[in-house]
């Protein structure tokens, strides 16, 4: 195995291994660093070979250039930003407080935003967003290879990353994020900067900047601060050579030949996030140091004056140094140019007249989408804009718009490579350079600043001692660290101390100077995670420098160094593992004995909490020196004869004869005594032959102070104590009191030394009388015992009134602590271990932030076979089994039927839905000769409107059902209009020209928009949380060679998704600048909802190069067609969402007003498109703004313009308009304008504003407005009046104007077209609202409104119509049937409702002539959105919500495929704003399978103001949508069948923040029970079984139940009902008699048969390992030969026995908890306790009336004294702890007052009777000790000790 040891390139040749970093840092656990593998690195000029433990794991090779050679290569761990799946929008992340108001912008599911696009240097003043929290990012390691001018990083999976090196690179180190590099110098007078740091491979290659302080900068506060000193200045001085660099503390050591000084500096790196954010509350000076740029920082330069260190002189010329290309390296793939492209750009001003740049892609693209692409334009556009930077850019409505990229454009020639021109990369590189390497150091940016800490003379100038000077650090705590800096040339080693203060500085004091030292190296030695330093003295014996410089020794054995060679250095790997290095370079590989480990090591913990430091060394020396002396010993042995010498008591010592095996074992026996695999093989300690007997020798030296010793004594007790919780750790409690016994005796304190020889049985040295200490004591009376105090805080009482800690012992026995291993971390709260603790992993799962790897619930079977398909598979031959085992390949994926599991709704609605299959239709009663090819293509023509309008709902239908990986292309299905028209065979394709005429683009573009809903669909399909993430390589990969509608539709999708991110700045060049309108309007829209609501700056530009609105006047026309303008316009509006920008609002108000009346209408222009998209925008930039008055600044003015806009009614000019022309096409801008107020003024109740909105409440004023407006009207008087929006019929009708009404009510007859038509659109209107109010709450009384007007609105529409009237009220009445539907499927969504999907089934069967595309789409919208997510989504009521739900659902139907001018089609997917994962989901925890299982929500009834807030229960089934989370309480699993528990969700954050991460709770299964799907009516269960089956109790310990041997042998078929426990079944098989046996069953076959049946019928299976341990108690007491394990299992007993027989547990649990309930059944039976209690009992009457016994027992109630055999005083033990005895002391006192009493009764009496005393005496003190909480001594042994006494006296 090869270990990583080199400091540095070795000299010998390129091929010996050079530096390698460990994987982990110093906090390496104990046996982590022998568990995994060792990384090594070693490279030649062309290759680099990574090892991993000894062999090779990666190799690379650099040969395709001969010019780049290999010059370095290193580990480095940078921080890469979180995957794009965190980042999608469900499941999200929560930002908004649990208590949500009804009316906030965002709702609870809303994610938290994707990091910035990129970042923009154009600082934007006014109407900042708010800044949304940021995930953190994720630190990930790197192979980081460095060739000559570009290197390569390489994650441990994936494909490399290359940047480019801007300077020759002299050497290199990893920091704790990033790597520090630094530049070769050229010649002596090379004053350019010399270090340089890159934080990612992403990132920029900045310079390094010193700093006075890092206060505000250091840990462990890392963040910005604006209080550095203003004379920061790069790094440069060449004579400062880097020692050493830390990546574990932020700490570099230097060193100056010049000077002859050594430097400690400290660093900060600025993490990228930091440094985002708004500095408006920055003074100037701040503003000037620190600018908000991203995630760069500016670095003002030095002043004139020269500084000390690595601060110089300042270099004025301003050429750029070294070369700014990159390699043309064509091994790199597109997906790393990718890469290398999405780099943060680092440009100076140069120019101060200006503020920004354009980048080279951002010119490209205006140019390409320019109208002549001419220079001459761009020259026009820069002359125009560098006199607006020249204006007031505050109030500059170009600039507050923000138009960044027509800012940049006046600067566009500043670098010299022109717009356009040149590459990107190449200019910032450039760029780079110059604000970098050269030239004025004015703009140069840092993100890694240093500062001097401390600086000391150690060599005299010039000297070369310091060439050959290493550092190191070591002892690193959360605090503190030690740096040892090391001088070869003098062979000393200088220590300092390092710390951190409050404010982030750090410290850095001398500590210790040390001579004669050779070599060094930091190495895990004494502490499992913590490093210590190894040295080497001249004298070639190692040593180690631990905790504040503590010297101790080598532990043993220490390598042997030849002596005919010198070391050279000492090499390490921060493991235990070093290599020694000599100075023919040779290299011998070695290590650090591991020192003390399990119960050995709990005790030196425990004895660093009590002991100096100087004292724990020489303990630590003191054991060093016995391991060497005897390397036979175990670690527990070792620690045994330290701590008796410590006590001045006698060590064992090895016997003197010869003995050949501990030959052998001496230089083994340590070592392999740790090894598992010869552990294993080892017989026990005792009859080891390693080890053999042992004598003792006298006291080596004396006793240790007393209060230390005490202080030992307390620790080592509570150790003790603790080991009696885990079973595993008993043992350790046996070990530890038998070590105790000896050191509590030499104490002299009476009652702890009988306390110990109870627990123990043995006897230890009695001290005389005279020795005993009496004294004041720190220590308590008696030692405290944790079953006792159990039992005293189970009674109510408290018998210790301060308890001893661990972690107080120094301070209670007034010591100074070392801390050698640390402090002790306690934990706080229930974490998940704790849940899992007490069984109950439900809990644990659901708090925890992990979740299992869920498989998909709606993965979809195939549709079942057709019986056509059945006699096609048959004709081809098989057996009928045969063809319906086959998969239906034809068959299109269904979501399985989580929900709707009782029907196949779901596999009917796929069956509708899919387009990519021939569909079947009946031709009716024609026949099939009548069925000619002109009647087919009529059919499809009228069926292919249909086919093509199904995508979108099929993208409703199946979101996010897809789990699938993205490994390969994303499959979009292609639209199939072909269908087999009954009685046809076959299918029958639809001709879309006669093949004769020339081939037009017709039919592509007949089926463009719904390919590009299909591509969509295909987005939607995949979950972000299952399908993994998506990078930008992908999106290349999907990209096809010629942009199609699908993958424009693709992209759009992949922006509702939120996983556009991932694209960057070239690739959206790419496709933006080929202005295929399907794709710009897809890219647009999609990262605009990516990047929804935070005003993104660099979104912000690509959208504004596309709309004329936002560029400065006399700005180059646009090639830009209407559709992708109008698209740009909403992608704004999305883009700033609810962040209420006037500047920009104010725009979408001229665009409006810009609309004029026209005779001649452009169809490209798309004038009605684009007039509601900038009414959408406006609405969605003030969304809800009505109320704010920094945002309706001048309103009255706003809505006289709106008047104006809806209603035509002005006298005054509109904004943007001349005096004299200002005549606005109403018909145009009314819908617009009507959507836009009812957005801004959403939930404000403003009755004026809704009056403005007028109905016509005369038949004539209604001649002057259009039926489709009355419909936007009352929806945008719903939406601001929104409280007063109902769900009854009375409330729709209310709307309906009166003359209406009363011409209905007429007796005339016939009713006029015009008011029906106009009564229709009002109802349609209201249904809107309606909808939009209940979007998501499937509320009853608002179902049965919306499907009763739906139905009179079917039979009014299916009417045949003759004439022209009649086919226009019919279209009109059709389409406010579509929104009637999408209301009722907006109201219902995600329910599957099975009456709304019966009518829309009808509806998806009328293909007939007048059912246009528009109405296919509105109904199939409607189906997909009744099913939307295959029913496990439904829709929320938030205000982004409801401006989704208008703006996709706008009422505005496309009569043709073709069609976008009124309403574009790709806004028909923003619905997916409005979507929430409101289905509960319940899994079981064990199985991880979903489940059905009833349960109650508490939800919250708002009252008014004056009352409380009331709660109401609902009962639900999950799985099952809930209501809005705003309005759940609790939700509370409602079922006998698990175990119960309640999520809080309105009270308890943390519930909140779990429940959303997927809305699923787990819950656990009780015993006994099966599911509801096994077991649905619950006639299976275990208490439904006969009472002879499961009336069977624990009594006693199988002498009864193995007498009913059918129990036991019919147990194992009872319990495989319940297959799914598997640890009742392993219980069963190794525990219980076996089925073939025939012998009768043993007593604890028996015992463990009753167990499991009573702890399985009555649900409480934990308590089997309480029942076993019970009868393994029982078993040991019962022995021949009594052991201390017996007598900790008898004080378990005891404790069980307190607990039921004392009237405890019925204090506590057996209260009945209502007036009709009892109390709680035991745990244990009580029966099964009293026998207990008599076996033991009859245990200790068996020990009394033993002969051998009995002496010993009087003698101890005689004397105290302690038998020396432990064969006696373990039964002693035994009597006395099941007699309740009082301790020594104890009983002591009562011999005395028994002697008294009996005189002062002789005294009054003469004679007395003193057995009646004594008892009555006894007695009396046991109802006394009782009183107290304590126990009164059983009748057997008081009679004893009566007796006992009485001889005495007589």
């Amino acid at each position: 195995m090869l270990f990583p040891f080199a400091a540095s390139r070795l000299d010998p040749g390129p091929s010996v291994p050079a530096k390698v970093r460990p994987p982990t840092s110093t906090s390496t656990s104990a046996n982590k660093e022998e568990d995994e593998p060792v990384d090594e690195l070693s490279w030649t000029s062309t290759s680099v070979v990574w090892s991993r433990g000894g062999a090779i794991h990666r190799s690379f090779r650099f040969e395709h250039d001969p010019a780049q050679l290999v010059s370095l290569a290193l580990f480095a761990t940078f921080d890469l930003p979180p995957p794009i799946s965190s980042l999608s929008h469900q499941p999200p992340p929560l930002h908004h407080p649990p208590a949500q108001s009804s009316n906030d912008t965002f709702g609870p599911f809303h994610p938290v935003g994707p990091p910035a696009w990129t970042e923009d240097p154009l600082a934007l003043p006014l109407h900042p967003t708010r800044p949304r929290p940021q995930p953190e990012p994720t630190p990930q390691r790197f192979l980081v290879i460095f060739l000559n001018d570009i290197a390569f990083a390489y994650p441990d999976s994936g494909q490399s990353i290359p940047f480019k090196l801007p300077f020759h690179l002299a050497r290199a180190w990893p920091l704790h994020r990033g790597i520090l590099l630094e530049r070769a110098h050229n010649n002596d007078e090379d004053d350019d900067p010399t270090l340089y740091s890159l934080l990612g491979p992403q990132d920029e290659i900045n310079v390094v900047a010193t700093t006075a302080s890092l206060a505000g900068l250091a840990p462990p506060n890392p963040r910005p601060s604006s209080s550095l000193s203003p004379d920061d200045e790069p790094a440069q001085n060449s004579d400062e050579r880097i020692v050493f660099v830390s990546d574990t503390e932020p700490v570099i050591v230097t060193a100056n030949k010049r000077t002859g000084k050594v430097a400690v500096w400290a660093y900060a790196t600025i993490p990228h996030s930091d440094l985002d954010g708004d500095d408006a509350d920055d003074d100037d000076e701040d503003r000037k140091r620190r600018k908000g740029k991203g995630k760069e920082r500016e670095v003002p330069p030095p002043p004139p004056p020269q500084s000390a260190g690595l601060r110089s002189k300042r270099k004025r010329s301003s050429a750029a140094a070294g070369n700014s290309s990159l390699i043309n390296n064509t091994s790199v793939d597109r997906s790393v140019s990718a890469s290398l492209s999405h780099r943060r750009t680092s440009l100076q001003h140069q120019n101060p007249n200006n503020s920004s740049l354009l980048g080279a892609g951002e010119a490209d693209l205006l140019e390409a989408l320019g109208a002549g692409g001419g220079g001459a334009a761009m020259k026009r556009t820069a002359s125009a804009m560098s006199a607006l930077a020249a204006a007031d850019r505050r109030g500059s409505v170009t600039r507050n718009e923000l138009s960044i990229t027509m800012d940049r454009m006046a600067l566009g020639n500043a670098l010299g490579g022109g717009v356009g021109g040149g590459g990107g990369d190449m200019d910032r590189e450039a760029t780079m350079l110059q604000s970098g390497v050269g030239g004025d150091q004015e703009g140069m940016v840092s993100d890694v600043f240093i500062s001097r800490v401390y600086e000391m003379d150690l060599v005299l100038s010039g000297s070369n001692a310091l060439d050959s000077a290493t550092a190191h650090i070591f002892d690193s705590h959360s605090s503190s660290s030690t740096l040892a800096i090391h001088l070869p040339h003098s062979s000393s080693l200088f220590l300092l101390s390092l710390s951190f203060t409050p404010s982030g500085t750090l410290l850095a004091t001398p500590l210790r100077q040390l001579s004669a030292i050779i070599a060094c190296t930091p190495v895990l030695a004494s502490r499992s995670h913590i490093l210590d330093l190894l040295v080497l003295s001249p004298n070639n014996s190692f040593s180690l420098l631990s905790s504040n410089a503590l010297q101790l020794p080598f532990p043993s054995p220490s390598p042997l160094l030849p002596p005919s060679k010198k070391v050279r250095s000492l090499d390490g790997n921060r493991s235990r593992f070093f290599t020694i290095t000599f100075e023919d370079h040779d290299r011998s590989s070695s290590f650090v004995p591991a020192g003390p480990s399990g119960l050995a090591l709990r005790v030196w913990h425990t004895i660093a909490l009590v002991t100096s430091l100087d004292d724990f060394g020489q303990l630590q020396s003191e054991r060093s020196r016995r391991e060497g002396a005897d390397p036979t010993a175990s670690d527990f042995e070792v620690l045994e004869q330290v701590l008796r010498a410590l006590f001045a008591l006698p060590v064992p010592v090895e016997e003197d004869e010869e003995d050949p095996w501990k030959a052998f074992g001496t230089a083994t026996a340590r070592f392999s005594a740790r090894d598992p695999a010869i552990s294993s093989l080892r017989t026990s300690p005792s009859s080891s032959p390693l080890q053999p007997p042992r004598r003792t020798t006298a006291t080596e030296s004396a006793a240790a102070p007393r209060e230390l010793r005490e202080a030992l004594v307390a620790g080592l007790h509570l150790l003790a104590e603790d080991c009696k919780i885990l079973a595993e750790t008993q043992h350790d409690h046996v070990r530890l009191v038998e070590l105790l016994l000896p050191l509590v005796a030499s104490l002299g304190i009476p009652t702890w030394t009988d306390a110990y020889q109870r627990k123990t049985g043995g006897s230890a040295v009695p001290l005389p009388v005279s020795e005993l200490y009496t004294g004041p004591t720190l220590l308590p009376a008696s030692p405290p015992d944790l079953m006792a105090t159990l039992s005293h805080i189970l009674q109510g009482r408290s018998s210790h009134p301060r308890s001893l800690r661990l972690s107080d012992l120094s301070s209670h026995f007034h010591l100074s602590p070392s801390r050698f291993y640390g402090p002790l971390d306690a934990p706080e709260g229930w974490p998940a271990r704790a849940y899992l603790l007490v069984r109950r992993p439900d809990l644990a799962q659901q708090i925890s932030g992990r979740r299992k790897n869920v498989v998909s619930t709606t993965k979809a079977p195939a549709l079942p076979f057709t019986t056509e398909a059945i006699c096609e598979s048959a004709k081809s031959g098989g057996s009928p089994k045969e063809i319906l085992a086959r998969p239906n390949t034809d068959a299109a994926p269904v979501p399985k039927a989580t929900r709707f599991n009782e029907d196949r709704r779901l596999e009917e609605v796929a069956r509708m839905l899919q387009y990519s299959e021939p569909v079947t239709i009946s031709a009716g009663d024609r026949t099939l000769d009548q069925l000619t090819p002109q009647v087919q293509q009529s059919i499809l023509t009228a069926l292919s409107n249909r086919t093509l309008a199904l995508p979108i709902g099929f993208a409703m239908f199946t979101y996010r059902s897809s789990t699938r990986p993205i490994i390969e292309a994303v499959a979009i299905s292609r639209i199939n209009t072909s269908a087999r028209i009954l009685p046809m065979p076959s299918p029958v394709a639809l001709v879309d020209k006669d093949s004769r005429d020339a081939p037009s683009s017709s039919a592509v573009d007949r089926i463009e928009w719904p390919e590009f809903h299909s591509g969509v669909a295909a987005a939607l399909q995949l979950h972000p949380g299952q399908s993994g993430n998506l990078d930008s390589s992908q999106i290349s990969f999907n990209k096809p060679a010629d942009l199609d509608a699908r993958h424009a539709g693709f992209l759009l999708g992949l922006g509702l998704m939120g996983r556009i991110s991932a694209l960057v700045f070239n690739q959206a060049f790419e496709y933006l600048k080929m202005k295929h309108d399907p794709t710009s309007i897809g890219l647009l829209l999609g990262l605009a909802v990516t990047y929804l609501g935070t005003g993104d700056p660099k979104v912000t530009s690509l959208l504004s190069v596309h709309l004329t609105a936002l560029h400065p006047p006399n700005s180059s026309p646009l090639n830009v067609s209407g559709m992708t303008q109008a698209a740009g316009l909403v992608g704004i509006g999305l883009l700033y969402l609810g962040t209420r920008r006037r500047t920009l609002a104010d725009i979408m108000v001229r665009e409006l007003c810009a609309i004029k009346v026209t005779s001649i209408e452009d169809p490209a222009a798309c004038r009605e498109a684009y007039a509601l998209s900038a009414g959408f925008s406006f609405g969605l930039i003030m969304l809800g703004a009505g109320t704010d008055p920094s945002a309706t600044a001048n309103e009255v003015a706003l809505l006289r313009t709106f008047r104006a806009l809806i209603l035509g009614e002005s006298n005054h000019p509109l904004p943007g308009a001349s005096a004299t022309q200002h005549v606005t096409d109403v018909n145009i801008t009314s819908s617009a304008a009507t959507i836009a107020v009812g957005l801004m003024y959403l939930r404000t109740e403003r009755q004026d504003v809704a009056d403005m909105l007028e109905i016509p409440d005369t038949a004539r004023r209604l001649d002057y407005v259009r039926s489709d407006l009355l419909l936007l009207r009352t929806l945008a008087r719903s939406m601001i009046l929104w409280s007063t929006v109902a769900s009854s019929k009375t409330w729709v009708e209310s709307h309906i104007p009166a003359f209406i009404v009363d011409a209905f009510k007429a007796p005339t007859g016939k009713m006029d077209g015009d008011l029906d038509i106009a009564r229709w659109n009002i109802i349609a209107g209201a249904c809107f609202g309606m909808g939009l109010k209940f979007a998501g709450t499937a509320a009853a009384e608002a179902h049965s409104t919306l499907i009763h007007y739906l139905d009179r609105l079917t039979r009014a529409a299916y009417i045949k119509a003759s004439t022209v009237q009649g086919k226009i009220k019919r279209h009109a009445i059709r389409c406010c049937l579509s929104v009637v539907a999408i209301s009722l499927s907006m109201v219902m969504a995600g329910t599957g409702e099975i009456n709304v999907l019966r009518r829309l089934r009808v509806a998806h069967g009328h293909f007939s002539e007048g059912v246009t595309y528009g109405t296919h789409l509105a109904s199939h919208m409607a189906l997909g959105l009744l099913f939307v997510g295959a029913g496990h989504y439904t829709l929320g009521t938030s205000n982004s919500a409801i401006a989704a739900l208008v703006v996709a659902f706008f009422p505005a139907f496309p009569p043709l495929p073709t069609e976008n001018r009124a309403h574009l089609q790709a806004y028909r997917h923003l619905w997916t704003l409005a979507v929430e994962p409101r289905c509960l989901q319940v899994r079981d925890v064990d199985t991880n399978e979903p489940t059905f299982l009833p349960i109650k929500l508490r939800l919250v009834e708002h009252a008014d103001a004056a009352r409380a807030k009331q709660l109401v229960a609902k009962q639900l089934v999950a799985p099952t949508l809930i209501p809005e989370i705003r309005l759940i309480d609790t939700i509370q699993i409602d079922s006998p069948r698990y175990w119960s528990f309640a999520l809080h969700l309105a009270s308890n954050p943390e519930h909140l923040r779990s429940f959303l991460r997927d809305a699923t709770i787990y819950v656990k299964r009780r015993t006994g029970h099966l599911s509801y799907a096994q077991d649905p009516r619950g006639i299976r269960s275990i208490f439904t079984r006969s009472k002879s089956e499961t009336g069977s109790s624990v009594f006693d310990f199988g002498e009864t139940a193995k007498m009913l041997a059918a129990s036991a042998t019919g147990l194992r078929d009872f319990v495989a009902a319940f297959s799914d426990d598997p640890e009742a079944i392993a219980a069963v098989a190794h525990l219980c008699h076996p089925a073939g046996s025939k012998d009768p069953p043993t007593a604890f076959e028996a015992f463990s048969a009753s167990v499991l049946l009573e702890c399985l019928t009555r649900d409480k299976r934990d308590t089997i390992a309480v029942y076993h341990a019970m009868y393994h108690a029982h078993a040991l007491l019962h022995l021949p030969t009594l052991t201390p394990a017996a007598l900790l299992a008898l004080e378990q007993l005891s404790l069980v026995e307190a607990f039921y027989r004392r009237g405890t547990y019925r204090a506590v649990f057996g209260r009945p908890r209502a007036k009709t309930s009892a109390g709680r059944e035991p745990l244990v039976q009580l029966a099964f306790v009293e026998h207990v209690a008599r076996t033991l009992a009859n245990r200790s009457k068996v020990l009394l009336a033993s002969p051998t016994i009995e002496p010993v027992v009087r003698s101890y109630l005689a004397t105290s004294t302690w038998p020396t055999d432990p064969a006696l005083g373990r039964p002693l033990a035994v009597v006395l702890a099941v007699q309740d005895a009082p301790d020594a002391q104890s009983l002591a006192q009562l011999r005395d007052l028994s002697l008294g009493m009996v005189q002062q009764a002789g005294t009054a009496n003469g004679s007395v009777d003193l057995k009646a005393v004594l008892t009555l005496m006894v007695h009396g003190t046991g109802q006394a000790a009782e009183d107290l909480g304590g126990k009164a001594w059983q009748q057997d042994l008081t009679a004893l000790a009566v007796d006992v006494w009485t001889e005495d006296l007589l």
